[in-house]
């Protein structure tokens, strides 16, 4: 229904579970999908104000123009991502997201480089493993894509789904039915 896509289910949503860092991702990524992006940069914009030393927010923030992927935005996703690690310098899902901003900026060392921090804090941070799946599978490394979405799986919550997904639509493109 369309109320799903307004600031009050949103708010709802995120406070009842405001640590659960998979929840914020999944409504970031929804709202995006559905054109309704500016809810989660208008919410994440409102707490980083009202929360100037909560790496989460920040965090939150970052991801959200991450997501939204423009330009200007990707600038702004890492000034964000970067200051909830001066915030939490061990925090994986920071460190994941620079990750995914610098593949998106061309920078594949730092991506590499950060997905890898990023499990070094977290061995099973899911969200890691499957950019790196991702990112071998874009350059048709399909073992390696594999290995690191068959993981993924194993280590993920609340991405499995997306994880299976993209394992399925990699044989296809594999043509390994």
């Amino acid at each position: 229904p369309a109320e799903e896509f307004d600031d009050a289910y949103y708010l709802k949503k995120i406070h009842s579970s405001s640590d659960n860092l998979d929840v914020h991702r999944s409504l970031i990524e929804t709202y995006n999908e559905k054109g309704s992006i500016n809810i989660p940069l208008d919410i994440y914009n409102k707490a980083v104000i009202n929360n100037p030393e909560n790496p989460i927010v920040f965090y939150a923030l970052g991801y959200t123009y991450l997501i939204e992927g423009s330009p200007e935005a990707l600038s702004i996703a890492q000034e964000n991502l970067k200051t909830a690690l001066e915030l939490s310098p061990e925090f994986p899902d920071a460190l994941s997201a620079l990750g995914d901003y610098y593949l998106a900026t061309g920078n594949e060392e730092l991506a590499l480089e950060n997905w890898r921090k990023a499990r070094q804090f977290n061995e099973k941070f899911a969200p890691a493993y499957l950019s790196l799946a991702r990112y071998y599978r874009s350059k048709k490394e399909y073992t390696r894509a594999e290995e690191e979405y068959e993981d993924g799986i194993l280590w993920s919550s609340g991405g499995k789904d997306k994880a299976y997904l993209e394992l399925g639509t990699m044989y296809m493109e594999m043509n390994d039915l």
